[in-house]
C-alpha cells in the first residue's frame, strides 16, 4: 500500500481530500493555472494494450523460461 501511495503521489500536482468545498477546489485550480512553469510530467501515459503488444516477445520469452 505504501508503494502504491508513493507511486500515485509522484504523478499528481496536488492532493485534495473529501469532503471538499467548492471554494477550496477553485482556489487550487486557480493557483495551478497561475503557475508560470507548470511541473513537468515525466511519465508518458500508455495503454496496457500498447505495452503488451510492444513487449509481447520478451514477456513470452520470460514466461517460457520460467
Amino acid at each position: 500500500m505504501t508503494k502504491a501511495a508513493a507511486s500515485m503521489l509522484r504523478q499528481v500536482d496536488d492532493v485534495i481530500t473529501k469532503p471538499v468545498k467548492a471554494g477550496s477546489l477553485v482556489q487550487v485550480i486557480r493557483q495551478r493555472l497561475a503557475q508560470e512553469n507548470p511541473l513537468p510530467h515525466s511519465l508518458t501515459i500508455e495503454s496496457a494494450a500498447s505495452v503488451l503488444e510492444r513487449e509481447s516477445a520478451s514477456v513470452t520469452q520470460a514466461w517460457l523460461q520460467r
